[in-house]
């Protein structure tokens, strides 16, 4: 076919498809199938029973635009969205959206109906930062992810993909991340790459440089983002190769002139190389100078706290701060494992690990300084995972675990954490009647469930035997008589325990390892994190060339 698009570039686009069609590369069905087949009218009849009402719309939707989008801007054309939320509301006080006979309705057309996707995937990421009761925010937010997703199958979005229903999974999946669900975000995120490429937005378009291009660009831009930090937080490789990433020709810059959205963009495509190649201390290097050579090019309020004028640029500080922080932690993990004797690289590991521990309270620091002015970091997955993590890591590594300013730190964390656990969660189950901790992943029973955890190892007596490298963190979270938890007395570990782990993607308590012999366990800090919050799916044993 790319031949023949070569040679038959003059030929009508319809004529190139249905050439598509007899080689059998091109989608021919109108409906889903994936459900049984329906009548229009009963396709009418469902996306009435889905479109957003009103004052879900006047409620929620202006938070989208100042509160999330400044930080996670997954719409590529915010301005062009509101007006489409606008034509939307003045159709359904029209009366447009009332009845399902109108089959000639712009809004029951495979664009209107994606449309509505997008604005049910927006409200489902506003309801998550509005200031409904904590317990029932969750819910709010997963209710309008199951209805924009129910629109994406009226529209046909696997057979017919577009722009919208790309936007919409990507809006989804940031709901699903806050929500607690970031693996299911990350099995999402695969999805959407694919429909992207389908739509060809990861090849580069030399025929074209307008408007509708650079949109395109930046929608790419912004799954590349998602996706390369999504994969390095869980550890897994990215859905985007290198190859690809040369769609994002970056122009180059000689002084700072980068917003906080070109800088993620381009930290984004270097964190391939912490998914894909294994680390070595001089590759992480680097890769830290490369990402440092990024970070100079930020606009001034971007690299120093003196420069901001207002609100919005001080809260993008804090932002790239945070991002950017956890990510050179993460770029320098070769540091937090023991150096061989005779390597001749301790240049490198000192480089490494100075930056490191720089890296690490600068995460925490700012953290706690970004919550002061904003609900963001404590609602956005992403920034409350690079805190979680963060302290986990102060709390285990050799170099920070003794340090009084570590200390002090996570006390603050772990104190903020359980304030905001209790704040209106007092109730056992949510409106729908189920238990909290289904709905909301930072409850009081997610924080006593960790205590227990961090109670477990704390009381683990050091071992004087010898361990074998692959021994796992579930065998060393007993005692060693190979007691079990319940025979020790010590808090019982309930069967949802995993999942809240993974939720929180750490602990949201301090560890005490002072009484554990780390040097007799082939465990990284960043490996002993990743079993913990991995458990049910984590092989050490077949991650060492990552950790």
């Amino acid at each position: 076919m790319g031949v023949l698009q070569q040679y038959a570039h003059d030929a009508a686009p319809e004529l190139l498809r249905e050439s598509g069609v007899s080689f059998g590369l091109q989608n021919t069905l109108d409906g889903d199938p994936f459900t049984e087949a329906t009548t229009p009218e009963n396709r009418h009849a469902s996306l009435l029973s889905l479109a957003p009402h009103a004052d879900e719309i006047q409620r929620f939707i202006p938070l989208y635009r100042h509160t999330i989008h400044p930080f996670v801007p997954l719409l590529v054309d915010i301005d062009e969205f509101e007006l489409h939320v606008c034509e939307y509301l003045e159709s359904r006080a029209a009366g447009d959206l009332r009845d399902g006979s109108k089959t000639l309705n712009q809004w029951f057309t495979g664009k209107g109906i994606n449309t509505i996707a997008v604005i049910l995937a927006t409200l489902s990421c506003s309801s998550y930062f509005s200031d409904i009761p904590i317990t029932e925010r969750s819910t709010t937010a997963l209710k309008f992810v199951a209805r924009a997703f129910q629109a994406l199958r009226l529209a046909n979005y696997m057979l017919r993909p577009s722009v919208e229903a790309v936007q919409t999974l990507l809006l989804l999946g940031n709901t699903l991340q806050n929500t607690g669900q970031s693996d299911g975000s990350w099995i999402l995120l695969g999805t959407t790459i694919r429909l992207a490429q389908a739509l060809g937005l990861h090849a580069a378009n030399t025929k074209t440089r307008g408007a509708n291009s650079r949109k395109k660009e930046a929608l790419w831009s912004v799954i590349v983002w998602q996706d390369c930090f999504l994969s390095v937080c869980h550890g897994r490789p990215s859905g985007i190769s290198k190859a690809q990433l040369k769609r994002l020709n970056f122009a180059a810059v000689t002084g700072p002139s980068l917003s906080y959205f070109e800088i993620m963009c381009r930290v984004g495509c270097l964190c391939v190389d912490l998914t894909e190649d294994v680390p070595t201390l001089k590759r992480s290097v680097d890769l830290v100078e490369a990402i440092d050579r990024c970070y100079s090019n930020a606009l001034p309020h971007l690299q120093s706290l003196d420069e901001c004028r207002n609100l919005h640029q001080r809260l993008e500080f804090f932002a790239l701060q945070i991002n950017m922080s956890f990510t050179i932690a993460v770029a320098c993990r070769p540091a937090m494992k023991k150096l061989p004797p005779g390597s001749g690289e301790d240049h490198y590991h000192q480089f490494l690990t100075t930056r490191a521990k720089q890296s690490l309270f600068t995460t925490l620091k700012t953290f706690l300084a970004f919550q002061a002015l904003s609900s963001m970091p404590l609602r956005n997955w992403s920034m409350l995972h690079s805190a979680l993590t963060s302290m986990l890591l102060l709390s285990v590594w050799e170099e920070t675990r003794h340090d009084p300013q570590s200390r002090a730190l996570q006390e603050r964390l772990v104190g903020l954490l359980l304030a905001v656990s209790e704040e209106g969660s007092s109730a056992d189950t949510d409106s729908d009647g189920h238990p909290s901790y289904y709905t909301q992943w930072l409850s009081p029973r997610s924080i006593r469930t960790l205590i227990a955890l961090q109670s477990a190892i704390r009381n683990t007596p050091p071992l004087t035997d010898h361990v074998s490298p692959t021994r796992s963190v579930e065998t060393l979270l007993t005692t060693s008589e190979g007691a079990s938890l319940h025979q020790t007395g010590l808090p019982v570990l309930d069967s949802q325990v995993p999942d809240q782990i993974t939720a929180l993607l750490g602990s949201s308590v301090a560890y005490d390892y002072d009484q554990f012999d780390w040097s007799t366990v082939d465990l990284s800090p960043f490996a002993f994190i990743d079993e913990t919050v991995n458990m049910p799916f984590y092989d050490s044993s077949q991650c060492n060339g990552f950790i």
